[in-house]
């Protein structure tokens, strides 16, 4: 997409029909650009946003402390290397979209731009008692752990976490009351 631009019309000695044709030009230009990612004029939701298009591969700009300013940049993660959203102000920059994936072995995590980590991943339940270390720990507290039996044929076994002690930051202990039943589980954070 490119726009038909003339600098410095009119110019100060010119006769403003000279000029005519050119500030006609920038004119339109102005309105074709606005109406690309914003409602144009004439409207009564003029100058709000319809879309936001962004050049990919952009170098983190840098900026001030009270000013925050989005980009995009190619970067690896869950959808393979992809164009991705960042936001960054005077003291971070955060990656807000196409997280990358921390793996170990059948344990996973994804930490969020806010803080928030989410552990997750499959046990083949060889024990009753199943130690479970995560891929990414806890810098702060485990909020919750969820889990669930990965077959149909163990509907008479019982799943919990163990009690005492209870998740820490690093993992937790998968109690199964009879043994041989996968389980998947997930734990939040932060």
């Amino acid at each position: 997409m490119s726009f038909t631009y003339t600098r410095d019309i009119p110019a100060t000695n010119n006769n403003p029909s000279s000029d005519q044709p050119n500030m006609k030009e920038n004119t339109n230009s102005i309105d074709d650009l606005i109406a690309v990612d914003h409602v144009s004029f004439g409207n009564a939701t003029g100058g709000l946003h319809k879309q936001v298009h962004y050049v990919s591969n952009q170098a983190a700009p840098g900026v001030g402390s009270a000013v925050g300013v989005e980009f995009v940049n190619s970067v690896a993660g869950l959808l393979g290397t992809v164009s991705s959203l960042f936001f960054q102000n005077g003291t971070s920059t955060k990656q807000l979209t196409n997280l990358a994936l921390t793996t170990s072995g059948t344990n996973y995590s994804i930490t969020t731009p806010w803080g928030l980590i989410l552990n997750f991943g499959f046990n083949a339940g060889a024990a009753t008692s199943n130690a479970i270390t995560f891929s990414t720990a806890f810098s702060t507290s485990v909020l919750a752990v969820f889990m669930t039996l990965s077959s149909n044929s163990a509907s008479g076994s019982q799943l919990s976490v163990r009690a005492s002690p209870g998740p820490s930051t690093t993992g937790f202990t998968g109690i199964l009351s009879t043994a041989g039943f996968g389980f998947y589980y997930l734990a939040i954070g932060y």
